[in-house]
């Protein structure tokens, strides 16, 4: 029987480090050189778990097999690599290559109409956001931001040169975005007055804590900020627990409740979830929903696709398909959080 008991735990002890210490490594190198790339970021999509590549080019990383967000791979000069396809086994090759247009997109139409600061205040406030912890931020390269505005169009776009670095006081976070693109479009404008229709942006971001002890006060301020997210959201939802995570929906126009006399959804007839073994869930949006949440805030969401996935962490895939309005739809990074962070009492 102790022989059994010592075979069982030792069983138990290897299950134990081989679910929770895999790891992938690799080398990063110039796809025309072949030569190592020393200082590569490297990184999970929207998360926390990143590194630079060393002075061989090489890079190890922890992986989790429910992280389903892209592998980024980084260089200044060099075109960003997004890989998918990741093993555990064997050391991986990662080539990049260096892109043409780097610094010659540096050029702005200055007979747009709009001057370069009013283009800059609008990006940082419907960017970052318009909130409390959106106006703390501050970018620390404005220059890596080439912005420009079409009169034609009534729309504003900005693309990156290169990361745009976010500082966070607030939640206590160095963003590292790779801003792809990024669009403001504008129902009205005039002189004094631009009305935004909706905003649109394409990124990949790294989060970094800025100080190694993260502080109580920062704890308690990354909590309120998750409560009532996105995040917060599609987690409750691909687990069934709207309500009981605070949140009550209605249809469109609010004639009625998606919840039952028990105040639980109707997931068969409103929203249909089908779980994916232990990957995430897909689900299917029939109408638009009306969401409050308990501190009154109150939102939208609207699937323009058949359905929609949610993986473990709460990540919606894919993200331009599904728009969100009201308070979903004003948070922006400034409040954003990666996507492996967890409540911490």
């Amino acid at each position: 029987m102790l022989a059994m008991k010592k075979i069982i735990l030792s069983f138990l002890l290897f299950l134990s480090i081989h679910s929770f210490s895999q790891k992938i490594s690799g080398i990063v190198l110039d796809g025309n050189t072949k030569e190592p790339i020393i200082g590569a970021s490297v990184y999970f999509d929207n998360t926390t778990i990143g590194v630079s590549t060393n002075n061989k080019g090489e890079f190890t990383l922890p992986y989790k097999r429910k992280i389903k967000t892209p592998l980024v791979v980084s260089f200044i000069g060099y075109i960003s690599l997004r890989k998918t396809d990741l093993s555990i086994t064997k050391k991986m090759k990662i080539y990049l290559y260096k892109s043409n247009s780097v610094l010659n997109e540096i050029v702005i139409n200055t007979n747009d109409g709009w001057s370069k600061e009013l283009k800059m205040k609008e990006f940082l406030k419907h960017f970052l956001g318009d909130t409390e912890n959106g106006r703390a931020c501050k970018i620390v390269n404005k220059e890596n931001i080439i912005l420009r505005y079409s009169k034609a169009k009534k729309q504003l776009t900005a693309k990156g040169v290169g990361p745009v670095l976010i500082k966070n006081p607030n939640l206590g976070f160095l963003i590292s975005v790779e801003l792809n693109h990024f669009e403001i479009n504008y129902s009205f404008v005039s002189k004094n007055t631009r009305n935004f229709d909706h905003v649109y942006y394409s990124s990949t971001n790294f989060y970094k804590s800025i100080n190694l002890d993260v502080s109580s006060e920062t704890i308690k301020k990354r909590n309120e900020a998750y409560k009532g997210s996105v995040l917060h959201f599609m987690r409750a939802l691909s687990k069934k627990e709207l309500f009981k995570n605070g949140y009550k929906a209605y249809n469109e126009d609010e004639t009625f409740s998606v919840y039952n006399a028990y105040n639980k959804v109707n997931y068969t007839k409103d929203i249909k979830i089908q779980k994916l073994t232990n990957l995430g869930v897909n689900v299917q949006l029939k109408n638009k929903l009306s969401i409050r949440y308990k501190n009154g805030e109150q939102s939208s969401v609207e699937s323009f696709v058949d359905e929609f996935f949610i993986d473990s962490f709460g990540n919606h895939s894919p993200i331009d398909k599904i728009l969100f309005k009201g308070s979903f739809g004003n948070r922006r990074i400034g409040d954003a959080l990666p996507l492996d962070f967890l409540l911490t009492k």
